[in-house]
Protein backbone atom coordinates (compact mmCIF):
# COMPACT_ATOMS: atom_id res chain seq x y z
CA UNK A 1 0.00 0.00 0.00
CA UNK A 2 0.85 3.68 -0.67
CA UNK A 3 2.80 5.85 1.90
CA UNK A 4 0.60 8.40 3.25
CA UNK A 5 3.32 10.87 3.36
CA UNK A 6 4.43 9.68 -0.48
CA UNK A 7 0.74 10.24 -1.81
CA UNK A 8 0.65 13.96 -0.41
CA UNK A 9 3.88 14.94 -1.48
CA UNK A 10 3.22 13.88 -4.63
CA UNK A 11 -0.27 15.85 -4.74
CA UNK A 12 1.39 19.17 -4.06
CA UNK A 13 4.37 18.55 -6.76
CA UNK A 14 7.26 17.57 -4.34
CA UNK A 15 9.60 14.62 -5.33
CA UNK A 16 9.73 11.90 -2.57
CA UNK A 17 13.30 12.13 -2.16
CA UNK A 18 12.90 16.10 -1.18
CA UNK A 19 12.59 15.24 2.80
CA UNK A 20 12.61 19.14 3.58
CA UNK A 21 9.39 19.87 4.11
CA UNK A 22 8.41 16.02 5.60
CA UNK A 23 8.08 17.29 9.56
CA UNK A 24 6.05 20.41 8.11
CA UNK A 25 3.73 18.18 5.74
CA UNK A 26 3.56 15.70 8.77
CA UNK A 27 2.45 18.14 10.97
CA UNK A 28 -0.07 19.12 8.51
CA UNK A 29 -1.28 15.48 7.86
CA UNK A 30 -2.17 14.69 11.15
CA UNK A 31 -4.32 17.95 11.88
CA UNK A 32 -6.07 16.78 9.07
CA UNK A 33 -6.57 13.41 10.80
CA UNK A 34 -7.81 14.95 13.41
CA UNK A 35 -10.39 17.01 11.78
CA UNK A 36 -11.37 13.49 9.74
CA UNK A 37 -11.95 11.83 12.96
CA UNK A 38 -13.98 14.63 13.94
CA UNK A 39 -16.15 13.80 11.16
CA UNK A 40 -16.28 10.61 12.01
CA UNK A 41 -14.08 8.73 9.76
CA UNK A 42 -11.18 6.62 10.54
CA UNK A 43 -10.05 5.00 14.39
CA UNK A 44 -11.95 5.83 17.71
CA UNK A 45 -8.89 6.82 19.24
CA UNK A 46 -7.39 9.01 16.19
CA UNK A 47 -4.57 8.18 13.85
CA UNK A 48 -1.52 10.18 13.19
CA UNK A 49 1.45 9.32 11.10
CA UNK A 50 4.75 9.43 11.93
CA UNK A 51 6.90 9.46 8.83
CA UNK A 52 7.24 8.32 5.32
CA UNK A 53 6.46 4.49 6.15
CA UNK A 54 2.83 4.89 7.53
CA UNK A 55 0.64 3.37 4.13
CA UNK A 56 -3.12 4.20 4.15
CA UNK A 57 -4.21 0.81 4.78
CA UNK A 58 -3.34 1.21 8.38
CA UNK A 59 -6.22 4.05 8.27
CA UNK A 60 -8.65 2.45 5.96
CA UNK A 61 -8.84 -1.09 5.50
CA UNK A 62 -11.14 -2.81 2.60
CA UNK A 63 -13.55 0.37 1.47
CA UNK A 64 -11.80 1.66 -1.33
CA UNK A 65 -14.50 4.09 -2.33
CA UNK A 66 -14.17 6.13 1.00
CA UNK A 67 -10.55 5.48 1.11
CA UNK A 68 -10.60 7.76 -2.17
CA UNK A 69 -12.34 10.11 -0.81
CA UNK A 70 -10.34 10.47 2.17
CA UNK A 71 -7.13 10.51 -0.01
CA UNK A 72 -8.78 13.86 -1.90
CA UNK A 73 -9.93 15.20 0.99
CA UNK A 74 -6.50 15.06 3.16
CA UNK A 75 -4.67 16.18 -0.60
CA UNK A 76 -7.13 19.02 -0.65
CA UNK A 77 -7.02 20.31 3.17
CA UNK A 78 -2.77 19.91 3.30
CA UNK A 79 -2.55 22.18 0.50
CA UNK A 80 -4.97 24.98 1.17
CA UNK A 81 -2.44 24.90 4.70
CA UNK A 82 1.03 24.20 3.06
CA UNK A 83 0.30 26.31 -0.03
CA UNK A 84 -2.62 28.35 0.20
CA UNK A 85 -3.76 29.47 -3.43
CA UNK A 86 -3.79 33.86 -4.33
CA UNK A 87 -6.02 34.23 -5.81
CA UNK A 88 -9.16 34.47 -4.21
CA UNK A 89 -11.35 32.93 -6.72
CA UNK A 90 -9.79 29.56 -7.23
CA UNK A 91 -9.49 29.88 -3.10
CA UNK A 92 -13.17 29.88 -3.07
CA UNK A 93 -13.11 26.87 -5.46
CA UNK A 94 -10.78 25.10 -2.96
CA UNK A 95 -13.00 25.72 -0.21
CA UNK A 96 -15.64 24.66 -1.78
CA UNK A 97 -14.31 21.01 -2.94
CA UNK A 98 -12.92 20.81 0.89
CA UNK A 99 -16.60 21.71 2.26
CA UNK A 100 -18.45 18.80 -0.45
CA UNK A 101 -15.73 16.26 0.39
CA UNK A 102 -16.02 16.91 4.25
CA UNK A 103 -19.75 16.33 3.73
CA UNK A 104 -19.51 13.63 1.94
CA UNK A 105 -17.21 11.73 4.41
CA UNK A 106 -19.71 12.68 7.43
CA UNK A 107 -22.21 10.56 5.08
CA UNK A 108 -19.96 7.80 4.23
CA UNK A 109 -18.54 7.18 7.72
CA UNK A 110 -21.49 7.62 9.88
CA UNK A 111 -22.08 4.47 10.93
CA UNK A 112 -25.48 5.22 11.31
CA UNK A 113 -25.93 6.45 7.92
CA UNK A 114 -25.86 3.36 6.34
CA UNK A 115 -27.21 -0.12 5.97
Amino acid sequence: MDSILSSIKRTLGISEMDVFFDSTLILHINSVFSILRQLGCGPEEGYQIEDGTNTWDEFIQNDPDKLQVVKTYLGLRVRHIFDPPTNGTVAQALERQIQELEWRISTICDPGGQP
